[in-house]
């Protein structure tokens, strides 16, 4: 038996994984058992041919080898952090080196927005959309800038989209003018009605989640296709079906899960946690199922958008767009890889960069991310690795991590080859929300 093949069972379906072709198929239990055992690369393949001929759907994915990427030195988007100022105390929020209670919050100004987005112009890629990601602090505290920003671009020459992560506490008239008359988007960062109050208080230690829900509720009503929301799951916040079927009784778009990266050994999430997370995730996918079948609504959650990579074209050379695609400049005027570790000691800042010096960095990056045990995963063909935030955070407990994203890997498998079975006609539908959420990626198919 070849190490890289994966054999697991998941949502009822035993199945067989293989990085090589990102191929993923179940089999009978009666076969299932023997091949276990036995099974090579070479009968693998063999079996493949009988089973695309005959009981895979023309959706589902093909193909005998992987395709070939080649990295450009170009960007689909840039992250700008505003501010460091907020109204918010959340536990884990990796922006808390900024202590605004001592110290003046840093802030962009409108002239030095524009020629960071001037300058990452310069080195954008052909895709037809260049992303703008505003980011805090709370970036909604800069609305002004931001009205400013978009009529600005507004008649560009590059279809540029500005999206922004807020906290959700701030609503007005003009934030309802940027939804309506911009390709503006808005991702709000919200626990869930149980574990809000600890995990996301305001700054003066008031439970924030009512304000909250009264606003995503305006959000939704005006531009529903351009609103998401993101979870953060710790120790602290487990239930997670809980706050799925809130977000989806609220008839959200997308909500978006991230694990906990921190330092304080308090917010992991332990085995226990992770194993209650897994069951929440399998009973949400069954869910899914059951609304696709019915033609009923549903809120698609992030971990299931990982199955873009199993439609043909569409593999990542990594986790996100950090350094690939994207690159961020911080209130400081600092260009970093990636916005989290904007203004973090040790990381490489970039007062100036060219496309050659861009391309360097990409590469170099992208060469150090695969870490020795990743070498015999079967899941870095889709996990990339992982992310680097999350790595340097975390240190030795990435593992529970892995441990966690490996089980919603395999859940996105089972997903996939279920509805590309029994369901193809709406395997199309499903790959658009799920590419709608998709990491920043610049390649280019050889």
């Amino acid at each position: 038996m070849e190490e890289n093949l994966h054999y697991f069972e998941a949502l009822g379906k035993k199945l067989i994984y293989d990085p090589q072709t990102l191929f993923c198929f179940g089999l009978p239990d009666s076969e299932y058992k023997c091949l276990h055992d036995s099974m090579t690369r070479e009968k693998l393949n063999k079996r493949l041919s009988a089973a695309q001929a005959n009981t895979l759907s023309k959706n589902a994915l093909s193909g005998n080898t992987p395709p070939i990427f080649r990295l450009k030195p170009m960007l689909c988007g840039i992250t700008l952090v505003l501010t460091t100022d907020c109204n918010m105390k959340c536990i884990y929020c990796y922006e808390n080196s900024f202590d605004t209670s001592e110290s003046q919050p840093l802030s962009m100004d409108l002239p030095c927005v524009i020629d960071s987005i001037d300058w990452a112009l310069q080195y954008s890629s052909n895709n037809e959309v260049f992303t703008v990601a505003l980011f805090g602090g709370e970036p909604l505290f800069k609305l002004s800038l931001i009205t400013q920003l978009c009529n600005h671009y507004k008649n560009s020459h590059k279809n540029i989209r500005f999206t922004a992560t807020t906290n959700g506490t701030i609503f007005t008239e003009e934030v309802k003018n940027l939804l309506k008359n911009h390709p503006f988007y808005l991702t709000v960062s919200v626990d869930g009605p149980t574990a809000q109050s600890i995990t996301r208080p305001l700054k003066n230690g008031k439970p924030s989640i009512k304000l909250i829900e009264h606003n995503l509720i305006e959000m939704l009503s005006i531009a529903p296709d351009h609103i998401a929301v993101n979870t953060v799951l710790s120790h602290q916040n487990t239930n997670y079906l809980n706050s799925y079927t809130y977000f989806n009784n609220l008839k959200v778009l997308t909500h978006i899960v991230t694990p906990v990266a921190s330092k304080s050994e308090a917010l992991h999430l332990s085995h226990s946690d992770i194993l209650k997370i897994l069951k929440d995730s399998k009973t949400i996918c069954q869910a899914l199922l059951d609304a696709l079948r019915n033609n009923t609504y549903y809120t698609l959650p992030s971990f299931l958008g990982s199955i873009y990579q199993l439609y043909p074209q569409t593999h990542n050379t990594m986790h996100c767009g950090a350094c690939t695609g994207s690159l961020s400049i911080s209130a400081n005027r600092n260009t970093y890889l990636c916005h989290r570790f904007c203004d973090t000691n040790g990381f490489g800042k970039y007062s100036s960069i060219s496309a050659k010096q861009l391309l360097g960095i990409q590469n170099l990056t992208i060469s150090n991310h695969k870490f020795s045990h990743c070498n015999d995963c079967w899941a870095y063909s889709l996990c990339r690795g992982g992310c680097f935030h999350e790595r340097y955070i975390c240190g030795e407990k990435i593992a529970d991590i892995c441990f966690l994203r490996k089980g919603w890997l395999e859940l996105s498998l089972a997903f996939y080859y279920i509805v590309s079975q029994t369901m193809p006609e709406k395997l199309n539908l499903l790959l658009e929300k799920c590419c709608a959420q998709s990491p920043i990626r610049t390649i280019e198919l050889l």
